[in-house]
């Protein structure tokens, strides 16, 4: 079973990679909120894939916000919206 992990707007990368490390579950579902610090830039992503693929687990991202799920597709990352379930190009 994956865990859904949600994050607030002002979540740093730091403490969004140190949420996923804790969780028990090797499978990660991040929630993100339209307009966060985290989807500012896909660096953070690609930061984001690295860590936790060095964690050991695997990462899925689930947004209404197109521009962090665009960001994270990018990156390697699978996203989707979770009302659509499914990408929708704008």
């Amino acid at each position: 079973m994956a865990k859904k992990i949600y994050i607030t707007k002002t979540d740093s990368l730091a403490s969004v990679v140190g949420k996923i490390v804790k969780a028990k579950e090797e499978e990660i579902i991040l929630y993100i909120p339209r307009g966060t610090e985290l989807a500012a830039s896909r660096t953070n992503f690609i930061l984001l894939k690295r860590e936790v693929a060095t964690a050991g687990k695997t990462l899925a991202v689930e947004s209404v916000d197109e521009d962090a799920l665009e960001l994270a597709d990018t990156a390697g990352i699978k996203a989707t919206n979770p009302f659509l379930h499914r990408r929708q190009r704008s």
